[in-house]
């Protein structure tokens, strides 16, 4: 805290400053030592009684030759020491606590977390350093191990993806910890709680029922291939901070102004391997990955994402037509991170107040977008930024590439129909195909059940368009006519796209169990497909 620095530990500073040509001799070490001492004596975990029970089962596992035990072993142990002391928590809940009490002393490490609540680890430093450093560490020149070289011939693509582009990949390990095939489950979730390496891929979604983990600190500082966006990019910030409250305070804040912004050591990573992960699930682009800075694609949309230190916040600089996507899917990863692991963190999303900006450009202030969403009843008064104030129409054409759809769309909205959905689908079909409007109409009512809409907003919403001679459904810009032609040949790839995920119809299906081609006979009713501008595999 403030005041506790200085030389002599009397001083106003914040840090104690040593001097290293001393040694112990600098009154600043004994200052530091006493300050340590004074914050450890007031801490809750030291001053709160415990059973003397709790001692002595502390002494026997200490006393355990193992690297790790079991909860269940502990709770034989405990039992023999005489816990449960206390009825009411009984055994199980008693253990638990003495486990999590000796952790916060750092007597033994322990953890609540599913993946790690049923293992205590008895010797932290003989474990871990060890295990860590066989992945973490220069595997070139001098500090070339065994393994590495044994790696090198037995799975070389993997060994260099590892060197190289920081991906484990999980039959490494058997070579790598060779020496803690036991403990190996345990080391990845602590390295995955640490922030050392990042999950990819579960067992299921990766090739072979293989797993790929994102070693951050194996990647290089900054990677010169990287290929410039194009200079109609558009960027957006995330900003991370521990007070939600003072950050959303302003609808403005300057770009270097970070008094209240907090970008934790280890966020970056543990976004960077979500962003990963969601880009390879929907069929992105090889990622180029640095340890500060990626450029990644969703889909098709491609995107650049950098840690800013400086500024205390990430930028993402976006190539696509639909930036909001990308905005909404990282927004979404950076939740799941700070759940997982930072649960008192908030994320801000932030847009240059001029809407646009140049791909080497840094913004002069930054708007909350959400906050900016916030105010739309008042946007008719005028929303003053800085000392400029913007009407309605301007606020609409500056951040358009940012806002939320809001309010109805003239031209109507549109209705997708699948086999994969459930009953209510299949009636909804049903009714098209025939020609009891009656019918329809009861199946449309379902449909607007399901969306969880308003009756006057579905009204405007869902409408059949009825149409006099063939039957048609319309795909975007194309439509095909119940038994025959095709009309706009230069959106085939779209249509036929559409068609096989739909699987419009209750006809019979082909043999991938997706619906015909012939999709949908009289009557008359013709829907469109268009989704409001939301296209992507991802979404």
């Amino acid at each position: 805290k403030k005041g506790g620095g200085g030389g002599g530990g009397g001083g106003g500073l914040c840090f104690f400053p040593v001097d290293n040509t001393i040694g112990q001799s600098d009154p600043a070490i004994g200052a530091a030592l006493r300050t340590v001492e004074r914050v450890a004596k007031n801490a809750d975990y030291i001053q709160h009684e415990v059973p003397l029970a709790w001692l002595g089962l502390y002494d026997r596992i200490r006393e355990d030759p193992r690297l790790c035990i079991s909860v269940d072993d502990v709770k034989v142990i405990a039992s023999e020491c005489g816990l449960p002391v206390s009825r009411r928590l009984g055994l199980d809940k008693e253990t638990r606590s003495m486990l999590t009490f000796f952790n916060k002393l750092g007597k033994l490490m322990y953890h609540q977390d599913p993946s790690l609540s049923e293992v205590a680890v008895l010797r932290p430093v003989e474990l871990l350093i060890p295990a860590f450093t066989k992945i973490i560490r220069e595997h070139k020149g001098l500090h070339e191990s065994e393994e590495a070289v044994a790696l090198s011939k037995q799975h070389p693509a993997e060994w260099r993806d590892l060197i190289d582009g920081g991906m484990l990949d999980t039959v490494l390990l058997k070579v790598l910890w060779k020496d803690f095939d036991q403990h190996r489950a345990v080391l990845l979730q602590l390295m995955h709680k640490f922030g050392l390496s990042v999950p990819l891929f579960d067992s299921t979604g990766s090739a072979k029922g293989k797993e790929v983990f994102l070693v951050p600190s194996l990647l290089e500082e900054n990677l010169s291939h990287m290929e410039d966006l194009p200079e109609d990019s558009l960027s957006f910030f995330l900003v991370f901070s521990i007070d939600a409250e003072a950050m959303d305070r302003e609808l403005m804040v300057g770009f270097k102004d970070d008094v209240n912004r907090f970008l934790p050591v280890g966020l970056f990573s543990r976004l960077l391997g979500k962003s990963v992960a969601w880009s390879q699930a929907t069929r992105g682009k090889r990622p180029l990955l640095s340890k500060h800075r990626a450029d990644l694609s969703f889909g098709i949309h491609r995107f650049v994402i950098e840690e800013l230190p400086g500024e205390r916040c990430i930028r993402v600089r976006v190539a696509s037509q639909a930036p909001k996507n990308i905005m909404t899917r990282l927004e979404m990863l950076a939740g799941h991170v700070i759940r997982e692991c930072m649960p008192r963190l908030s994320c801000f999303v932030m847009v240059p107040c001029t809407g646009r900006l140049g791909v080497r450009e840094e913004p002069s202030h930054l708007v909350n977008i959400a906050k900016l969403v916030a105010r739309k009843p008042t946007w008719s008064d005028g929303v003053w930024l800085g000392s400029e104030c913007l009407e309605e129409g301007q606020i609409q054409k500056r951040f358009d590439m940012w806002l939320p759809s809001m309010g109805l769309r003239e031209d109507g909205y549109d209705v997708f129909f699948s086999y994969r959905q459930g009953k209510v689908d299949s009636s909804i079909v049903d009714a098209v195909r025939q020609p009891d409007v009656a019918e329809l109409g009861r199946a449309t009512e379902a449909c607007r059940g399901l969306l969880g809409q308003d009756p006057a907003r579905n009204r405007q919403v869902l409408r059949p368009v009825l149409h006099g001679g063939d039957a048609k459904v319309v795909w975007g810009n194309t439509h095909r006519v119940a038994g025959g032609a095709e009309a706009d040949a230069g959106h085939q790839g779209r249509k036929s796209h559409r068609q096989r995920a739909a699987g419009v119809g209750a006809g019979p299906r082909d043999s991938r169990g997706v619906g015909q081609r012939s999709v949908l006979h009289p009557p008359h009713h013709v829907w469109q497909n268009r989704l409001e501008d939301r296209r992507g595999p991802y979404l």
